[in-house]
């Protein structure tokens, strides 16, 4: 459960290392294991669970919901959580670093 502290900062939420609020963890599959639900990239079932063959982890791929997504968006957002997230999101918008390069040896 969250709340909003004395000093404004939302009590018992997530923050990452550089003080914003974790609204949800992103990993990416390494292998997908064919034979427990994974769809090929581009078959889009929304709602299919997959599994990454290293890990174990389950997960619903973001290519599940590309047509969906598209038609939300077409229609500006008019339904669902997602509009309430990129509201709450436009409060404190991240700024991105500048990309450095590491030098190779």
């Amino acid at each position: 459960e969250l709340r909003c502290g004395a000093d404004g900062k939302l009590v018992g939420a997530t923050y990452s290392d550089h003080g914003h609020v974790i609204i949800g963890g992103v990993f990416s599959p390494q292998a997908h294991d064919e034979s427990r639900g994974t769809s090929p990239a581009g078959l889009g079932q929304p709602g299919r669970v997959s599994v990454d063959a290293t890990s174990g982890l389950t997960f619903q791929g973001e290519h599940e919901y590309a047509g969906e997504c598209a038609r939300r968006e077409a229609n500006g957002h008019d339904s669902g959580m997602g509009e309430i997230f990129r509201r709450a999101a436009a409060v404190s918008p991240i700024k991105p670093l500048p990309v450095r390069r590491l030098r190779s040896s």
